[in-house]
């Protein structure tokens, strides 16, 4: 027995068992693709060789891909977009692989598990299962938005029209909260910190203190309490934001901000 010229291996049952993986030129409008197979059987009749042809035409209909993600319409710049690709087609047949352009691809520990670091402004990736090419998606990828950054003195958000009372101003705290929707999507991409600010207790036109430089969120300003008057004003600006991956690097975030706080 041959399975397109190719023998086969013929059981002591007289049958022959027939195993191939199906690869179309190219699907038509509808997803599927013309196919065929040929299988001959050779045996001696009567003391005569005699052989059977048959052509066996077949569907190959295209494997669909799922995609499961938080964010799965566009993915979000040097992050770890987690996502799920599934071939229902293909059942306990799936054995995926993952390559990708415009980002690197991390192979999750469950099947189908992928995540996508993006280094470009748009990303394909490419999936395989088995060495045969399922398909392709395309992803478009969104700039990582801005943090908020917010001043607190003694434990309350300074108010920067009102002011704020000169004894409150003993201890501050910068921090920087993640845009929402992105902090829902990817939390553990989502993390800020102000990692360096100066302060100076500003008099009319002129510092009545030297700027203070403050390394982490938290500052201790008991001098600025002892020496402040009445009208004085604190000038804040920061000068160093991180942020940390889902891999537990840092890098800085360029962002401008300061903050002018009267003391009352």
């Amino acid at each position: 027995m041959t399975l397109n010229g190719s023998p086969i291996s013929v059981g002591p049952d007289g049958h022959g068992k027939v195993e191939f993986t199906a690869r179309p030129g190219a699907f038509n409008s509808e997803g599927v693709a013309k196919a065929s197979w040929t299988g001959t059987i050779r045996f001696n009749q009567n003391g005569r060789d005699t052989t059977f042809v048959k052509k066996v035409e077949y569907n190959i209909t295209k494997p669909v891909m799922q995609i499961q993600s938080a964010s799965v319409q566009a993915l979000y710049f040097k992050c770890g977009n987690k996502l799920n690709v599934s071939v229902p087609a293909l059942g306990a047949q799936y054995k995926p692989s993952f390559s990708a352009s415009g980002a690197s691809a991390i192979q999750g520990a469950k099947v189908g598990d992928v995540t996508l670091i993006p280094n470009s402004r748009e990303v394909t990736l490419n999936v395989s299962s088995g060495g045969n090419a399922i398909g392709s998606q395309t992803f478009q990828v969104r700039p990582i938005p801005k943090p908020t950054i917010q001043c607190f003195v003694g434990g309350r958000e300074a108010n920067e029209k009102q002011g704020t009372p000169g004894t409150a101003v003993r201890s501050m705290t910068l921090k920087a909260v993640p845009d929402a929707g992105f902090a829902t999507f990817l939390p553990d991409d989502a993390k800020f910190r102000v990692t360096r600010y100066e302060v100076t207790l500003v008099r009319g036109r002129r510092p009545a203190l030297a700027p203070k430089t403050i390394s982490g969120p938290q500052a201790d300003l008991s001098d600025v309490v002892n020496a402040y008057r009445d009208g004085d004003r604190l000038y804040v600006e920061v000068k160093e934001v991180q942020r940390m991956n889902f891999q537990g690097n840092t890098e800085p975030v360029s962002i401008q901000k300061q903050f002018n706080i009267p003391l009352l």
